[in-house]
C-alpha cells in the first residue's frame, strides 16, 4: 500500500510538471539558488514544516528573474511527496493568471464556464502564477473574486506569485481580493538580480 501510495505521489508531481513547462521539470528547493537572498531559505522552511498543521497559502512577490514561479513550483512538489496516506494524496494544480483567465474566457462561448471556473476553484493546492499580469475589466475582477472567495472559505491553500507587493495590486483588483489573499497566506518577497540576465 505505501509504495503504490508514493506511485500515485510520483505521477502527481508528473502532472504538476506537465502543467508548469519543461523548464521547470527540475524545480526543487534544492536546485533554487537561496545564496541571492540569504533569510528566504528560513521563511520558506519554515512555510514547509508548518504547511499540513497550518494549511496557509503563500504569495511570493518580487522583481522580474529572481525565481517566484521556481520557487512555487518547488514548494508544490515539496508538499507533494510531503503528503502522508493519512492526508490523501492532495490535488494540486498550476495556472498561469494570463493563460487561466483566457481559457475561463473563451469556455463562455464553449458554455463551459463552470467547469472551467471549478478548475481552479476545486484543487487543494492551487499554483497561481503571474497575479497583476491579466487585463483587469469588471468581469475578470468578479472572476478573480469567485475564484479567490471559494478557495478562501474553504480553506484551499494558494501559492501565487506576482511581480508587485499586495498593497500595489489593490487598485486593479480591489480590496476584497487582496484582504482574503492577505488573510490566507503567507507573504514573502523574493529579493536578488534578474538570473535570466546573468544566464
Amino acid at each position: 500500500m505505501q509504495n503504490r501510495f508514493k506511485e500515485k505521489i510520483s505521477e502527481a508531481v508528473i502532472a504538476l510538471n506537465q502543467e508548469a513547462g519543461s523548464r521547470f521539470n527540475g524545480a526543487t528547493l534544492n536546485s533554487f539558488d537561496f545564496s541571492r537572498d540569504s533569510a528566504l531559505t528560513e521563511k520558506v522552511e519554515k512555510y514547509v514544516d508548518g504547511f499540513w498543521k497550518e494549511r496557509n497559502g503563500l504569495f511570493l512577490w518580487g522583481k522580474f528573474g529572481v525565481g517566484k514561479t521556481h520557487l512555487a513550483i518547488a514548494l508544490a512538489k515539496q508538499i507533494l511527496v510531503s503528503a502522508s496516506p493519512e492526508t490523501r494524496i492532495p490535488r494540486v494544480k498550476f495556472y498561469s493568471i494570463v493563460s487561466a483567465m483566457n481559457s475561463i474566457k473563451e469556455s463562455i462561448r464553449q458554455d463551459t464556464y463552470s467547469d472551467a471556473v471549478d478548475a481552479l476553484k476545486n484543487p487543494f493546492l492551487l499554483v497561481l502564477d503571474d497575479l497583476g499580469k491579466q487585463k483587469m475589466t469588471e468581469w475578470a475582477g468578479e472572476t478573480l473574486f469567485e475564484i479567490i472567495n471559494f478557495r478562501y472559505n474553504w480553506l484551499k491553500p494558494t501559492i501565487y506569485t506576482s511581480n508587485l507587493p499586495l498593497p500595489d495590486l489593490f487598485s486593479d483588483m480591489g480590496g476584497g481580493v487582496i484582504s482574503r489573499i492577505k488573510g490566507s497566506c503567507k507573504v514573502i518577497e523574493i529579493k536578488g538580480k534578474d538570473y535570466r540576465l546573468n544566464a
